[in-house]
């Protein structure tokens, strides 16, 4: 659809968000994002269950323009939240130990890469670069995940290494996580989207969590109200191991 001619006014709003979405992801990696996605393969069932076919998802561009105004709003609420220190589940990645990443650029050397200190971030996405379509890209990716440290939720913002973010928590996704629940209900009780003039006082939020929302088929968050506080049983609860999928990070 986004290589279509624009017929109409979604087409138009479309293909506009699209040219969006390419530059925050260039913004993204110019601020050292690391590239860790894994190819996503779909499974196709018979009635029975019985798994009859195995198929390649594509991360073409629809999927990267949800991706990128997804992450936008994920930063967005939580630079806010943060910034009226309302308790809630951020999603942090901590630097990874600089012993880790010695061990793995003698493991990168094996296959004949120079390289240099990989504790700085440009290096690591030079190498990413280098090995990107090679045989051995998906043991030198799996290898580098190893790694770093695990992504995992907590209740202060670390951090994200791998996306670079100062910021960062989970709000919305094209999936429902509880993660996300929990979120919502915080900015419920802030009550910052539920004021006539909150657009105008915060677009670079307003217009983050629509595209995202709309995109990604979110919950409005008039619809999820705050009752309680994130518990410490909460954060055990999410931070307990989930099926790998198309990043082990875990956006």
């Amino acid at each position: 659809m986004l290589t279509s001619p624009l017929r109409d006014q979604l087409g138009e709003r479309l293909h506009l968000a699209w040219e969006l979405a390419v530059l925050l992801r260039k913004k993204r990696f110019q601020h050292g994002a690391l590239d860790l996605d894994f190819p996503e393969v779909k499974v196709w069932v018979d009635k029975q269950g019985h798994p009859v076919k195995l198929e390649r998802v594509e991360n073409d561009e629809s999927h990267q323009l949800i991706e990128e105004f997804m992450l936008a709003a994920n930063e967005a609420v939580a630079r806010e939240l943060k910034k009226r220190a309302v308790p809630t589940v951020y999603r942090v990645h901590e630097n990874p130990d600089p012993e880790k990443l010695a061990e793995y650029r003698e493991f990168v050397l094996s296959f004949n890469y120079r390289v240099g200190d990989l504790t700085h971030r440009g290096e690591l996405q030079r190498l990413l670069e280098l090995i990107g379509g090679k045989p051995e890209e998906q043991a030198l990716k799996i290898a580098l995940l190893k790694s770093l440290k695990r992504a995992r939720y907590a209740p202060q913002p670390l951090g994200h290494y791998g996306l670079a973010k100062a910021n960062y928590l989970h709000f919305t996704s094209p999936i429902r996580r509880y993660a996300d629940l929990v979120v919502h209900r915080a900015l419920g009780r802030l009550g910052a989207l539920r004021r006539p003039d909150a657009a105008a006082r915060r677009p670079y939020l307003a217009i983050a969590l629509t595209f995202a929302i709309l995109l990604t088929g979110g919950y409005t968050i008039s619809k999820v109200m705050a009752k309680s506080l994130p518990s410490r049983s909460t954060f055990q609860l999410l931070n307990e191991p989930q099926p790998m999928r198309r990043s082990m990070l875990r956006k």
